[in-house]
């Protein structure tokens, strides 16, 4: 039986600098697993369905589930874990000028790569590649695939001015 990988590290609260430190648990991720490759994983497990059925599900259910949770609502898929909406602060940093006009840029095309931004938005390579990271951060496009464009989390305007608007 594989077992979730952790490590522990003694912190103090910020908040109470006095006060002894506490043990606390981190999780050790291996990686990330994109919808593309957890559809391949799946169909070397026999299953009667194809690759290209399976990231159609599940694709569908990644956009019905990001549309249920903008609305607020938690999402429970029997043990495998909960969904819900959240809020997380990464440091002080801001998003770009052009992050909305790129979003909507890279939706409109379903095509999510840092050339893209920099041809149609006329931007130097280092800031088109930060909004490429802040569009992945915010959930608009998935993680990077190489060369390759990244996919396109987003499906169609009216989601992602929904999720503009969340932001």
């Amino acid at each position: 039986m594989k077992k979730i990988q952790y490590s522990v590290g003694m912190m103090a609260n910020p908040q109470k600098p006095d006060e002894a430190k506490k043990a606390y648990a981190f999780l050790q991720l291996t990686g990330i697993v994109s919808l593309i490759e957890l559809a391949r994983h799946m169909t070397e497990h026999n299953t009667v369905y194809s690759r290209g059925t399976i990231v159609g599900v599940l694709t569908e259910m990644s956009v019905c589930m990001r549309e249920l949770i903008l609305q607020g609502y938690k999402i429970d898929l029997d043990g495998l874990g909960t969904f819900a909406p959240s809020i997380s602060s990464q440091g002080a940093k801001s998003k770009d000028e052009f992050f909305n006009d790129a979003a909507r840029l890279v939706v409109s095309s379903q095509f999510g790569s840092t050339s893209l931004l920099q041809r149609k938005l006329q931007l130097g390579y280092n800031r088109a590649g930060r909004i490429i990271d802040q569009l992945e951060a915010a959930g608009i496009v998935g993680p990077s695939n190489g060369s390759k464009p990244r996919d396109v989390l987003i499906h169609d305007e009216v989601s992602l001015e929904e999720l503009l608007r969340s932001l």
